[in-house]
């Protein structure tokens, strides 16, 4: 049962979906992101147009409580994901023309920490291996005067901070998974998607390979979806294949050119998005990884809010996923084609995997899943 209260305050069903209702008059909470214990949700709280002077707000996901556990000052509010124990919320943002990376604590109000900053900056958790390691978070950080970085950082000590090996170029999000740290670096005129060992330090080449690469785990992070879109920024991913991330070994899947790619939780198939320009559709398809031919599923005219996030789907696919955990469906925002929603509103909606027409859930611009896989 889908519940709401306030405006554009987050909606909830257990276990299922979080998204967000509209009425400027109040104010807005944006991009709700569920703990791993799925007793709270982080959202961040924006209360001019301009999205300045927000701060990052934690609900208890029974609607009990909501505490302010950091101010944003003058920065714009980008994105939030949460530690693997759910002590630190890694909070992105937005000034001066370029993307600052902070952690804050979810259980008391205090200043969030700097930890990186740069244009591009992305960043994923590391979980700990052993008993007395901390969290850290893997930061790729771009910049216009020297060359890029990709560190690993403390989110309780700013002070703390490793310069991994090579230098990060044309990808997005680096991975976390066991023992090994997963980026792409620069390789003469090419790229290598790279991975690192975290203990002994040693570098191996996985793969060489041209163009800006996406790469995303699966739920259990045993294998890794890798595409590149040749062109570089804006233009389709092409050529997508899995690794195996233990044994090395490549497989070829039959995907279209896509916006983006996610996976199914039973690591099967992959659920791609292509842009229909010449009709302002995303239309959908569940891409066996077995090589077999894509299952056509339905088509949706996006939200602004939906389109962002396929825009950067190798960031939000394991803090904000929007695939059901059984694999039946995803929840999408938007409008169904064909379909005019009463008064302009967009409407969240279920997208069966098995080819079932959209099911309407109700008023929302984005929804999402607790995240699963292994954290």
């Amino acid at each position: 049962m889908l519940t709401a209260s306030g405006a554009r305050r987050p909606i909830t069903e257990p276990g299922g979906p979080t998204g967000t209702w509209s009425d400027a008059a109040i104010g807005a909470c944006s991009w709700p992101t569920w703990s791993n214990d799925r007793r709270r949700i982080a959202c961040f709280s924006v209360t001019r147009a301009d999205g300045l002077d927000s701060t990052v707000v934690v609900h208890d996901a029974d609607g009990v409580y909501a505490s302010e556990v950091a101010s944003l000052d003058k920065r714009l509010p980008i994105y939030l994901s949460w530690a693997p124990d759910d002590q630190h919320l890694a909070v992105l943002t937005q000034a001066d023309g370029r993307l600052h990376l902070s952690a804050c604590r979810t259980d008391q109000i205090g200043p969030s920490a700097e930890l990186a900053y740069g244009s591009p900056l992305f960043l994923s958790w590391v979980r700990p291996r052993q008993h007395g390691e901390r969290n850290a978070l893997l930061a790729f950080t771009g910049s216009a005067v020297q060359p890029s970085r990709m560190l690993l950082l403390d989110p309780a000590d700013a002070s703390s901070v490793v310069v991994l090996p090579g230098v990060p170029r044309n990808f997005c999000a680096p991975l976390s998974l066991g023992r090994h740290l997963w980026y792409v670096v620069e390789d003469g005129e090419r790229s290598a998607i790279v991975k690192v060992d975290r203990v002994g330090g040693e570098v191996t080449t996985v793969e060489s390979i041209d163009g800006l690469v996406s790469l995303v785990a699966s739920p259990s992070g045993r294998y890794i979806a890798v595409a590149r879109a040749t062109n570089g920024d804006g233009s389709p991913y092409r050529g997508l294949h899995v690794l195996d991330a233990e044994t090395g070994a490549r497989s070829d899947v039959l995907g279209p050119p896509c916006l983006a790619f996610l996976w199914a939780p039973a690591e099967d198939a992959l659920i791609v998005a292509v842009v229909d320009t010449a009709r302002n559709r995303l239309n959908w398809a569940r891409v066996p990884t077995d090589g077999g031919a894509p299952d056509r599923l339905a088509s949706i005219q996006p939200t602004r809010e939906l389109v962002f996030y396929l825009r950067f789907f190798e960031q939000y696919a394991w803090s904000h996923p929007i695939v059901h955990p059984d694999g039946t469906h995803l929840v999408v925002g938007g409008g169904a084609p064909n379909v005019q929603a009463a008064g302009d509103v967009p409407l969240l909606y279920r997208l069966p995997l098995d080819g079932d027409p959209l099911d309407e859930i109700g008023p929302g611009v984005f929804g999402v899943f607790p995240p699963y896989g292994p954290r």
